[in-house]
């Protein structure tokens, strides 16, 4: 449980720092891709498929500059 509230706070934080980006279809789509991968993330508790999920996103952060803001996310 603990898990989870550290991941929503630091979804909650980075959703602040929209406040200083345009919003458009791209931070729209990354803000939806970090709530599934983080909900996935949570629901799994296999290490691998936790790991390629996180990969899976720090590799769309290269992609698109829009899925940086969430990437402390998948960091942690």
């Amino acid at each position: 449980m603990n898990i989870l509230l550290n991941d929503l706070l630091l979804l909650f934080i980075s959703v602040l720092f929209l406040i200083f980006e345009e919003i458009d279809v791209s931070t729209t789509t990354a803000l939806l891709c970090a709530i599934i991968l983080a909900a996935t993330s949570y629901l799994y508790s296999d290490k691998r498929w936790t790991s390629l999920l996180r990969l899976c996103y720090l590799i769309l952060t290269v992609w698109n500059r829009a899925f940086f803001l969430y990437a402390p996310t998948f960091i942690l």
